[in-house]
């Protein structure tokens, strides 16, 4: 694990293990749990209610005309009855990492993505190596607390899973998190930070990630 190569904690167990971790997850599972109970009442309810109203209508036309539209209308009925039980049983990306995968402490650079309004918040974070050079970057919609606990966009943050691929993040104790993707192309390879600054980031990647993850 590219963590350990660079000297930083990596949690003896799964991310979940974390106290904070399981909470936000408990949280976010009944969260997703309710969002899908509303969209399932709407997939079923409101094409059955256009399907009632189609026969009614149909029940006015000739024997071949309602034939055709009987046809036509009832498979559409039951593609909206399986894509609904496909989007029940799609799985959670972020519970697959933090159930599987250890948190890994990274200092960090953080930088807002200058004219990207298309969603809000997202932000652009830089995994640091103890000289400050970049090692992987990543575009996720950090919290908005999160963004604003960090001095000058530096800080320490956990990431659960292979750094080539999406992976889940966090602020030091495991909550809350959010998913970020690794950035296209090759990434800014310096940081504008004093060596002072990076220092105190790498440390804290370290044993205080580690006493974080004990004083629980």
């Amino acid at each position: 694990m590219l963590a350990r190569e660079y000297g930083y904690w990596v949690s003896p167990g799964k991310a979940i293990r974390s106290g904070a971790t399981s909470a936000f997850m408990r949280e976010r599972r009944n969260k997703i749990e309710k969002q899908r109970q509303s969209a399932n009442e709407w997939a079923v309810g409101v094409p059955f209610t256009a399907f009632l109203l189609f026969l009614f209508i149909a029940g006015t036309m000739d024997n071949a005309s309602w034939g055709l539209a009987t046809a036509l209308g009832a498979p559409a009925l039951l593609a909206c009855l399986v894509l609904k039980a496909l989007g029940a049983d799609a799985p959670d990306p972020v519970a697959k990492l933090v159930e599987k995968q250890p948190w890994q402490a990274w200092p960090c650079r953080v930088e807002e993505i200058s004219g990207d309004t298309s969603v809000l918040g997202k932000r652009r974070i830089l995994l640091l190596a103890s000289d400050g050079s970049v090692v992987r970057g990543f575009d996720g919609q950090m919290p908005e607390e999160v963004w604003l606990s960090m001095t000058d966009g530096v800080g320490v943050l956990w990431v659960c899973g292979d750094l080539r691929f999406s992976v889940a993040m966090a602020p030091r104790g495991g909550s809350p998190i959010w998913l970020a993707a690794p950035v296209p192309g090759p990434a800014p390879v310096e940081s504008d930070q004093g060596p002072g600054v990076i220092e105190e980031v790498v440390r804290q990647a370290g044993q205080d990630a580690m006493r974080a993850w004990l004083n629980e």
